[in-house]
């Protein structure tokens, strides 16, 4: 059966970060959804759009600091037969003498490397990403997604990428929605006073949230750190980086990596995001 992605993202690509306007994170959100929910989903979905935004287009934007809104918006779409996929970029550790100071590169990169998981994950796929630049460079970045990240036989077997208008597609609103939400939680510019709550309404439906580049904890911190921190916390920080490496080192060849992988992603994700009061 056929699943289908529909991406948007939150942030700006550029690492002046300085700059009031720059964002300190970029956030790619996919919504993924099995062919046979596909109707159902959109039915739902442009319910939650005219319940909450009327006549108009579902934006984060137009939700801004209204956290108590976002949060009602999220837990309605809740119930629609949905998956999230999140991709978080900190911009702060990327090298300001590497190619991503570019536009075009930043984009096809980091993008790219939500597209390489998606299509790893699910072999036969129809993603649909929102528009942004000209055709041509949509084209361009279509053409670097097929030339590196989908194998040729999922493209035979039917895989595809396209790029839509976001108030033609009720599902890339979601995904607008949920970027700019996922934004709330970790941008240091954009920040909610409580985080936790809107993450705690982005869960139920959130099966990966992955950060790049990775964080990985080790028990090499400082005394300072070490001194602080109990035992139960350390071991939490071992086990994450221990689990982080070891999905750094998968074959790419073998045919039960995709699964390992969104396996321990989900799992991953659980185990640093959930409240223990759950």
């Amino acid at each position: 059966m056929k699943t289908f992605a529909f991406l948007d993202e939150s942030g700006n690509t550029s690492l002046n970060l300085e700059h009031e306007g720059t964002s300190s994170h970029y956030v790619v959100a996919a919504i993924v959804v099995p062919e046979d929910a596909l109707d159902t989903a959109r039915t739902a979905a442009a319910a939650i759009r005219q319940r909450h935004f009327g006549q108009g287009e579902m934006k984060s934007s137009g939700v801004a600091n209204d956290d108590a809104r976002r949060i009602r918006i999220l837990n309605d779409l809740e119930a629609l037969p949905i998956s999230y996929f999140v991709f978080i970029a900190d911009k702060s550790v990327i090298w300001r003498d590497s190619g991503l100071i570019y536009k075009r590169p930043f984009i096809k990169f980091l993008s790219g490397k939500v597209y390489n998981k998606l299509f790893k994950t699910f072999p036969l796929l129809e993603l649909y990403a929102d528009q942004h630049g000209t055709e041509e460079f949509m084209r361009e970045v279509e053409r670097y997604v097929f030339a590196n990240h989908v194998p040729e036989l999922f493209a035979e077997l039917g895989s595809t990428v396209a790029f839509v208008d976001s108030k033609d597609e009720i599902l890339v609103q979601v995904a607008v929605i949920v970027a700019g939400s996922v934004r709330r939680v970790f941008d240091q510019k954009r920040k909610s006073p409580d985080p936790a709550a809107i993450l705690k309404a982005l869960r139920p439906r959130l099966t990966s949230l992955e950060e790049w580049p990775p964080i990985y904890r080790t028990l090499d911190e400082s005394a300072e750190t070490t001194v602080r921190s109990d035992f139960d916390s350390l071991v939490r920080h071992y086990c994450v980086a221990t689990v982080r490496h070891y999905m750094s080192e998968l074959d790419e060849d073998d045919e039960d990596t995709p699964i390992r992988s969104a396996t321990l992603n989900f799992l991953l994700q659980r185990a640093l995001f959930e409240d223990e009061n759950d």
